[in-house]
Parts: C-alpha cells; structure tokens; sequence
C-alpha cells in the first residue's frame, strides 16, 4: 500500500510554496492559530469551513480535504 501524505503536511506544503507563516496563513484562512498548529500536527481533522477555506486559497479541493 502506498504511503500517503498526510494532509497536515500538504498544508505545510503549501504554506511554504506560499511564502507564509503561520500568523499570515490563518489571518488569511479567518480561523484561530491554534486550529492551524493542530491541522499541521495531524491533531484534528477537516470540518466544512476549514476545507473551504483552505479551497479558497486555492490549496486543493474542499471534498478531498474532507475524505483524508
């Protein structure tokens, strides 16, 4: 079985091809910092808001976040 990222290290992923820090990254996405630390951590798992908002800058699809 192949070895899947995990979706914490996409949105790292991401935030890197973006050039942000965190602070910039959820001033952008509207949600509190640690939210953001628990996704990157793979602590918490996608709800609806989270996934369209992180759709909306353009980092992958709001269904595929919710699916990992």
């Amino acid at each position: 079985m192949p070895n899947h990222p995990r979706l914490g290290e996409l949105i790292r992923e991401s935030m890197e091809d973006a050039s942000g820090t965190v602070t910039d990254t959820v001033g952008q996405l509207g949600f509190e910092r640690g939210t953001l630390s628990r996704l990157l951590n793979d602590r918490a798992g996608v709800v609806a808001n989270i996934a369209y908002a992180l759709e909306s800058l353009g980092w992958g699809r709001a269904g595929h976040g919710m699916r990992m």
